[in-house]
Formats: C-alpha cells, structure tokens, sequence
C-alpha cells in the first residue's frame, strides 16, 4: 500500500526534478515544431508536415505523462479533504467533462445507483475520471491492449490513502472490469 507514512522524501524530490528536467527538452522540441510548422520558408511536404505533426502530437502526449507523474509524486504528501460526497452526483459531473470524447462512438453506459461515500471529493474525481479516461481509450473495436496505466497507479494511491481497495477482473478478447471500495466510516487516511 502507497500511504503518506510510506512515502520516501528522497524518492519524491528525485522524481520531482527529473519530470522538472525532462519537461524542458519537451518545450524546446514543442517550440520548434511550432516555428517549423508556421515558416512560409520552410517548404515542407505533405508528408513531412503530417510526421511533424505526429512528432508534435508525442511531445504533447509525453509532457501529460510527465505531468502525471509529477501528480503521482505528490498525491501522498496532499492532505485529505474529507467530506460526504454524493457519488451519483460526482460521477455525472465527471462524465460530463468527456463528451467530446464520446462524440461519434457508441458506448453505452451502464450507471447502477451509489452510495454516499466519505471521501475527499478532488481527489475522488480524479479516480472517476482515470477509470473513465482508461475505459475509453481501451475500449476500440480491438478491445484492452493495456491494463494498466499511470492514471491506474494514480486511482490505486488514491484509494488507499483513503482506506480501500482497488482491484480488477479481465477475460482474453473480452475486456477488464476495474474496482474500487472504500470503507464506510469517515476515518481516512491522510
């Protein structure tokens, strides 16, 4: 289990300063893709202006895992807030926010009623919208090719810290289905 009272400062700093570190070559390499891509002079090709696109589009895609990383660093150091959340309620304003990810693809969801839970609420979100996040980007007509991820590491941290569990069930060709409990006092951890 990843709690605050097992967390390593040095680790933390370390890891720390290297997303610090690697994020700078990232703005550079942005940067000068910018510039390439909006010089008249530069002349490029129908394909060299798509290759640098998808080179713009990883350098983009590396600094968010980046600054994923950075939040897993400092989840365990951020003290919990906790309140009586309406899980409901949070998982419909967290589904909201991925609509235009949900435009012309056909998922249905499933949405059963549940509980009032004692959490912090921020952090919650963030749980509900990796889960969301990796359901969506897995679920394409060939199915999970990954099961697990930074956001899952992220949700499992979360969970713990609040007292619960995280686990998941999965089939070959059929998909994984991801959990999560928490206890039902109002003692979190934090």
């Amino acid at each position: 289990m990843y709690t605050a009272e097992r967390s390593d400062p040095e680790w933390e700093e370390m890891t720390s300063s290297m997303s610090h570190e690697l994020t700078t070559p990232l703005r550079h390499l942005l940067g000068f893709a910018d510039l390439l891509s909006q010089d008249p002079g530069s002349r490029l090709s129908e394909p060299g202006l798509r290759y640098l696109n998808h080179m713009s589009q990883a350098a983009r895609r590396m600094t968010a895992l980046v600054h994923k990383l950075l939040t897993f660093t400092s989840l365990a150091r951020t003290p919990l807030d906790i309140s009586r959340v309406c899980l409901n309620k949070l998982l419909q304003e967290t589904l909201l926010d991925f609509q235009v990810d949900l435009q012309n693809r056909a998922i249905h969801w499933v949405l059963t009623p549940l509980p009032i839970v004692w959490c912090d609420r921020g952090q919650l979100r963030l749980v509900l919208e990796n889960f969301i996040s990796n359901s969506l980007k897995f679920t394409r007509k060939n199915g999970f090719q990954r099961l697990t991820g930074l956001g899952l590491a992220h949700a499992r941290c979360i969970i713990e810290r609040h007292g619960g569990r995280t686990w998941a069930e999965g089939l070959v060709n059929r998909g994984a289905t991801f959990y999560f409990s928490l206890p039902m006092s109002t003692d979190a951890r934090g």
